[in-house]
């Protein structure tokens, strides 16, 4: 049986374009923040030299301290380059 080269060419273009097609709402779910009942909010975070993203709960204060402390650095460097 004779199969015309444009047709498997059309059938081979389809196949790619449909497997490449994702619709990546696992991983845009995965970014947002969950809140537990108990006021842990859980995060999936790239981690420095690694290429898969961990889950890592704090709790409110904790993300506090930690945003406060992330930005005392941000005003200490700021501060020594001038």
């Amino acid at each position: 049986m004779y199969i015309p080269k444009r047709l498997l060419l059309l059938v081979c273009m389809a196949i790619l374009v449909t497997g490449c097609a994702s619709t990546d709402k696992q991983s845009s779910a995965k970014d947002n923040p969950v809140t537990g009942g108990s006021g842990v909010v859980c995060t999936y975070e790239k981690k420095l030299g690694k290429i898969i993203k961990e889950k890592v709960c704090y709790s409110k204060r904790d993300r506090e301290i930690i945003k406060e402390s992330a930005e005392e650095l941000k005003r200490e460097r700021k501060s020594k380059r001038m």
